[in-house]
């Protein structure tokens, strides 16, 4: 047994990252098998049921063009729901019809894709701080007790992430070992597809956008936001305009749907975030990302 301990460290010291995607693998495959159902309202409802509901020849809570509904889009993005179409139709091809198989099926990918978040986390921690740090982070993003059960979860919050963090690697790989500049636009491609799967996800773009820019790469800068720009144009724009007639128009929706039920859910003072942030991640992770 001893013995045993010290090869584990002794290959832990070596192999760390190894060690980090063993670990996240493990805990995302029991996620898989016993993280049944759904775990708040937008996971099933704004993804599951909708593609789902236009597979069976239905039209869930109107979100194709419908004259109950007024021919008005439904605010929420189709990219993702999309995809779910795809998948199901692709499993009834194959007889593929038990509910249970093909969530477990589709939580199988969702925590496999998952895993390129654990990675490039680690990968983009050790470059801008140290390996000691990278340990810690990959370690969280691993097995840290919500991240398994997120990581099966169709969250659109958590289903962007994988795109960001690719984007952010592709930029820091290109200032050490600098290549063609497709390089930048193939992070903004990247980049708006996490647009047009979660819409808030633009602050981020345009942060990472912001400190290319003041770093004085301005080609690098006007590559990522063409290939965003692209990007955005064929995964969102195109399809609005194939089903109500004008770009943004899902866009445009939600941001009016988020003004016009502004005082319509639960508020609070600006702090209670950071309060909720505490309690979730648990102390002493929740004082840590405070203090950060």
């Amino acid at each position: 047994m001893q013995y045993m301990m010290k090869y584990i460290q002794k290959y832990w010291t070596k192999n760390p990252l190894m060690v980090i995607m063993v670990l996240a693998i493990f805990v995302r495959l029991l996620a898989v098998i016993f993280a049944k159902g759904f775990g708040m309202h937008d996971d099933h409802f704004l993804v599951i049921e909708p593609p789902q509901s236009w597979l069976d020849g239905h039209n869930f809570d109107y979100w194709l063009p419908s004259p109950e509904r007024g021919f008005k889009p439904n605010g929420s993005s189709l990219l993702y729901p999309g995809f779910h179409f795809a998948f199901f139709y692709i499993l009834k091809q194959l007889h593929i019809i038990d509910p249970q198989v093909k969530m477990f099926l589709l939580r199988f990918i969702t925590a496999a894709f998952s895993l390129i978040t654990v990675f490039y986390g680690y990968k983009i921690t050790e470059k801008i701080s140290n390996k000691k740090s990278a340990n810690t982070v990959g370690l969280l993003l691993a097995v840290f007790w919500m991240m398994p059960w997120l990581s099966v979860r169709n969250l659109v919050e958590i289903v962007c992430i994988p795109f960001m963090m690719y984007s952010v690697w592709i930029v820091l790989r290109q200032y050490d070992k600098p290549k063609p500049i497709r390089w930048f636009f193939l992070a903004g491609l990247l980049l708006g597809i996490a647009f047009s799967i979660r819409y808030q996800t633009i602050f981020f773009t345009g942060g990472l956008g912001l400190a290319v820019l003041f770093d004085k790469k301005w080609r690098e800068m006007f590559a990522m936001a063409f290939g965003c720009l692209i990007s955005i144009t064929v995964v969102q724009c195109t399809p609005d305009m194939i089903m109500w007639g004008y770009p943004f128009a899902e866009f445009q929706q939600y941001i009016k749907y988020n003004i016009d039920n502004r005082f319509n859910y639960p508020t609070g003072s600006f702090f209670k975030y950071f309060e909720f942030l505490l309690g979730v991640i648990i102390v002493p992770m929740g004082l840590y990302l405070f203090y950060g």
